[in-house]
């Protein structure tokens, strides 16, 4: 019988039978640092947990008055503790399998290996790999400067019997060769699918570019050919890696697997960390499902990124001679019609649930808010996040306060765009980006997210970052705005109600940390780990130290 049910049930016969209901054990959790992530802040010292729920937090004394003497006792030396951190925006599955890369990301954020380069590599293994065994490459800006016209051509001349993709760093530009199209379904003449732009000449001959949600057609087409069993090993390994990070969830954004697929990876955890499935509208008229929790969360793409130049602007690209198949003036791809995102908009309406939107430049921004500002702003609290908006200017960003809009930024590209922006973008787009602490004082809610590929990255990172802020030193957060962010606000933000948060009947999922998280000095929050990840009250992770060990190693 279900657990909760049986609970219930034990309940209801006490009750009839005049006794006194079962009491559960209790972990009284003492010499603390406890970050309650509450929006009346501060620290508490001791923590109570009883039937996986918080039953007291805050003063030693007051804690410890509630506890029964047989609680078990968790000295937690002075350590910290945060609530369970949320991954607002991870792709949990891997790009292709690893075996069939050529290359790896080292180049990240320079050029990376020209188009000859690439073609070179892709012959080199297929010269020495069975047929039809798919190779795979990364790129970036120095690619697309080189490809030309025809890729596709390129690609063919360095093996015509194997798959081959080319994806940039980012995961969003790709070009595959004949052998992929045909497998993806993909032929000459075709038009473009809904959401997705593929390049073609004049005869209507597709030349292997493919943007947008046409390249999440080639992705499926090669994630076909591995097995679902490997993908929910896969996700196994990510779970436990991630809770030895203090993440307790994840909100997984698809790509690389079709929904069903998905859910059958999902429903084969046995771990504690839990997936959050999200619905990718790429078809007209898709109607989007409910996850297992009842909340329909869905995903729109109203342009690209930068490295091949699909980011969706209001002011032309500097030399979009280096962008793929562009012309001039060219302002980025518009992933959706004003039509297209209105009908999407009214499906969130009428049957609730929420609606990610990925818009990293201000015409993308702009299309979003000029749609909702169509219906009353009280319409949208809790329902739209904007992903990324990393050109959002401040006229928008006073816009998205008024509507209730959130933004889930994914600090691991700050970095990388402080190089890439100078070369995509002009001044007037650049000087207003990444905003932050903005966003905050607008009233906006602000989330983090990863945007991890198949390997779940270190959120304390992500806190060094947006602390540190490299493009501009005014949006940087302080630690414990940017631990809120990937804790209570992240909850909030993707519907999970009294996650992200510690606080009395809440449930007890927490991390405790190696270190103290809000005074280490910035580079050393690179080092920071969880040596105890609670769940609902049940160890999910331990590195030994405070409670016998689990996971595997790494």
């Amino acid at each position: 019988m279900n657990k909760p049910v049986c609970v219930l049930l034990s309940l209801a016969v006490a009750a009839c039978n005049n006794e006194p209901p079962p009491e559960f054990p209790q972990t009284l959790y003492i010499n603390a640092k406890v970050f309650t992530a509450r929006a009346s802040g501060g620290f508490a010292q001791s923590l109570l947990v009883e039937g996986g729920k918080v039953l007291a937090i805050g003063p030693p004394l007051e804690v410890e008055a509630v506890a029964r003497p047989e609680a078990t006792l968790v000295d937690l030396g002075g350590r910290t503790v945060v609530p369970g951190l949320v991954d607002a925006h991870a792709h949990v599955a891997a790009l292709g399998h690893p075996t069939w890369w050529v290359n790896d990301l080292v180049f990240v954020p320079g050029p990376g290996p020209s188009a000859q380069e690439v073609a070179r590599l892709v012959k080199a293994r297929a010269e020495t790999t069975l047929m039809g065994t798919p190779i795979m490459a990364f790129v970036s800006t120095g690619y697309f400067a080189t490809a030309g016209d025809d890729p596709r051509a390129l690609l063919d001349a360095a093996t015509s019997s194997h798959p081959v993709l080319t994806v940039d760093w980012m995961g969003h530009g790709t070009t595959a060769n004949s052998a992929l199209l045909a497998r993806a379904g993909y032929v000459d003449g075709m038009p473009d699918p809904f959401g997705g732009r593929l390049s073609r000449d004049s005869s209507g001959r597709l030349t292997g570019h493919a943007q947008g949600l046409a390249r999440v057609t080639l992705l499926q087409a090669l994630a076909d050919l591995v097995p679902t069993s490997e993908y929910a090993e896969a996700y196994d390994w990510y779970a436990d890696f991630a809770l030895r990070f203090g993440y307790t969830a994840t909100v997984d954004l698809p790509s690389v697997l079709t929904e069903e697929r998905t859910a059958q990876v999902h429903a084969a955890q046995g771990s504690l960390h839990q997936f959050i499935p999200v619905c990718l509208i790429d078809q007209e008229g898709e109607v989007c499902a409910p996850g297992p929790d009842g909340v329909v969360r869905r995903k729109v793409f109203l342009d690209g990124n930068p490295v091949d130049c699909s980011t969706w602007v209001s002011l032309p690209y500097l030399a979009p001679q280096s962008c793929p198949d562009a012309g001039v003036p060219w302002l980025g791809q518009q992933g959706l019609t004003r039509t297209q995102l209105d009908a999407v908009l009214a499906d969130v309406i009428t049957r609730g649930g929420q609606l990610f939107v990925h818009a990293l430049g201000d015409s993308a921004v702009e299309l979003l808010l000029s749609r909702l500002e169509t219906w009353p702003p009280e319409t949208w609290g809790g329902r739209v996040s904007l992903e990324h908006a990393d050109l959002m200017n401040p006229g928008q960003v006073a816009r998205a306060g008024a509507l209730g809009v959130a933004v889930v930024q994914t600090p691991s590209h700050f970095p990388d765009f402080k190089t890439l922006f100078p070369l995509r973008f002009t001044p007037e787009l650049t000087t207003h980006a990444q905003p932050l602490r903005s966003l905050l004082s607008a009233g906006v809610p602000l989330a983090l997210g990863s945007d991890s590929f198949g390997l779940p990255a270190s959120p304390w990172t992500e806190v060094m970052r947006t602390t540190q802020l490299p493009l501009r030193p005014d949006e940087a957060l302080t630690r414990e705005q940017a631990v809120t962010a990937w804790t209570r606000t992240a909850a909030q933000v993707r519907g999970l109600p009294g996650a992200g948060e510690l606080a009395k009947g809440h449930p007890a999922t927490f991390a405790v940390l190696n270190q103290d998280v809000f005074t280490v000095a910035p580079e050393e929050l690179l080092f920071t780990r969880s040596v105890l990840t609670v769940v609902v009250g049940q160890v999910a992770w331990s590195d030994g130290s405070l409670l016998p060990g689990t996971g595997v190693s790494p």
